[in-house]
């Protein structure tokens, strides 16, 4: 009896760690703090730069100094962690992606639409197992990766430019030539506006991010019909 009870723990624990994941798959708890990561990483930077003593360094030599130390500082992690969900909902709430137009086709030799079929009799302990959604969740990670973590990057480059400008105005050693900080400011700023008034909106919105979204949307109607055809007793019944 008390053995039972034993072998029960590890198996009660290894189904809380299986329920946790499938609400925060390990995908997503990989790619959402690396998304907080690219863009509170120049706010650290900036932090350190200001707290520590003034900076006697040229430009590109405390620029790593402050990458790689903060890099490694565990509360940065901590607050990407939490920040990636924020950047998220930011994302989504300022992307505005139309889905295809509902078109009539011919789903039979598609995928998703037989993946129903193929994992309908599909069991775990006597339990039927929801592949379709698992399956819908696959492909809309593809979107998550391919707008999250770069729009984290895209965030990140206002913040570099302040970092450049910050370093500019702190007071340096007669020694220290700041050349290299005017040229860093200059990049960084003219990045910046390249990447949000070219590079985002003209071609990684269009050309990866929508495509990507539209095939996720695709998938799951497809899906859908599969389940409404292979899923139902009657037509469980007649496709055997």
């Amino acid at each position: 009896m008390g053995s039972s009870k034993m072998t029960d723990i590890p198996e009660s624990i290894f189904k809380a760690i299986d329920k946790f994941t499938d609400i925060l798959n390990v995908g997503r708890m990989i790619f959402y703090p690396a998304a907080g990561f690219c863009a509170l990483l120049p706010v650290a930077m900036i932090l350190r730069m200001l707290k520590t003593k003034p900076p006697q360094n040229p430009y590109w030599v405390q620029f790593g100094s402050d990458l790689v130390s903060c890099a490694h500082r565990w509360e940065v992690w901590l607050a990407a962690a939490i920040f990636g969900f924020i950047i998220a909902s930011l994302a989504n709430a300022t992307t505005d992606l139309v889905p295809p137009p509902k078109v009539e086709e011919d789903y039979n030799d598609n995928f998703a639409y037989r993946y129903p079929f193929f994992m309908r009799n599909n069991t775990v302990e006597g339990k039927k197992t929801d592949y379709s959604a698992w399956l819908i969740s696959e492909y809309y990670r593809y979107y998550e990766i391919a707008l999250y973590i770069p729009y984290g990057i895209l965030l990140s480059l206002p913040v570099y430019t302040v970092y450049s400008l910050a370093y500019l105005f702190c007071p340096l050693d007669s020694n220290t030539s700041v050349g290299s900080g005017y040229v860093a400011f200059a990049l960084w700023l003219l990045g910046t506006v390249f990447a949000w008034t070219v590079f985002w909106p003209s071609f990684w919105l269009p050309k990866v991010v929508e495509p990507t979204y539209q095939d996720w949307v695709k998938t799951r109607r497809r899906l859908i019909k599969g389940i409404e055809k292979f899923s139902e007793p009657t037509n469980n019944s007649a496709a055997k």
